[in-house]
């Protein structure tokens, strides 16, 4: 019988006792959690973030799971192939300080489930503004920019597509999209929220942006321009980026 070696003393008298089981041992086979796929559960719980904002109750559940399935707001602007666009109203101004200049305005009929993804999702046309103006500012000019093939074509001829104005108009600093909010005033007017996002409860506890109405109607205003085609900042307007950033709302409403 060979002897033990862990049994034999050693020079200091004492003997080496019993190996350890802390050695390392290679796999005798694969393992039961592949790194791989550890590595991409991982980075599965790293990459999506939660959403910028949640709902209240006066948003049904059914509603609430087709507001945050949106992943994208070029996903948002895709689906505006199908919307109605109607024709051109080449807009006068009735503000003293925008005497004489005229704007293009365009009215566009859109699938209920967009109108809610475009104003009501997280990454949807708030959700951006919610981000940074910078962000809102680069997503609005996205969505006009697609758009702009649709527009200039409803505008039949108009002279103002002609002289280049309405091109002018629509790529202007202050060109934008928003809903028509005569069509849902009284869902604007609701008594409870339906938006929970402290950044805009914090400037506008009670605010129409925390509200998330639903209808079918959008519309697109150009930048005013002068009778010289030049374009004309309204000065009213200055702070539309920094409203919807702060209180989700176009207009500060106290």
């Amino acid at each position: 019988m060979r002897p033990n070696p862990s049994l034999e003393r050693t020079s200091t008298g004492k003997a080496l006792g019993p190996r350890s089981g802390l050695g390392h041992h290679p796999p005798r086979g694969p393992s039961a959690f592949p790194a791989s796929a550890l590595s991409a559960q991982t980075l599965g719980l790293m990459t999506h973030a939660a959403p910028l904002w949640r709902f209240t109750s006066e948003v049904c559940a059914a509603r609430q799971s087709q507001l945050l399935a949106w992943k994208s707001f070029d996903e948002i602007i895709e689906r505006f192939n199908s919307c109605l666009v109607a024709p051109l109203y080449w807009e006068r101004a009735i503000a003293p300080h925008l005497t004489s200049c005229f704007r293009a305005s365009f009215e566009l009929t859109v699938d209920p489930d967009l109108y809610d993804g475009f104003f009501n999702s997280p990454a949807g046309y708030r959700g951006q503004y919610a981000q940074s103006e910078a962000a809102g500012e680069a997503a609005n000019r996205r969505l006009v920019a697609a758009l702009l093939p649709r527009l200039v074509a409803a505008a039949d001829n108009h002279e103002a597509v002609t002289d280049g104005r309405l091109t002018r108009s629509l790529l202007g600093a202050q060109a934008k999209v928003w809903i028509v909010e005569s069509e849902v005033e009284e869902q604007l007017g609701a008594p409870s929220p339906a938006i929970v996002y402290p950044a805009w409860e914090f400037h506008a506890p009670d605010g129409q942006g925390l509200r998330a109405p639903r209808g079918s109607q959008l519309e697109v205003k150009g930048a005013w321009l002068a009778p010289d085609g030049t374009e004309v900042v309204n000065p009213a307007k200055r702070r539309r980026s920094n409203f919807i950033y702060e209180t989700g709302d176009s207009k500060w409403k106290v």
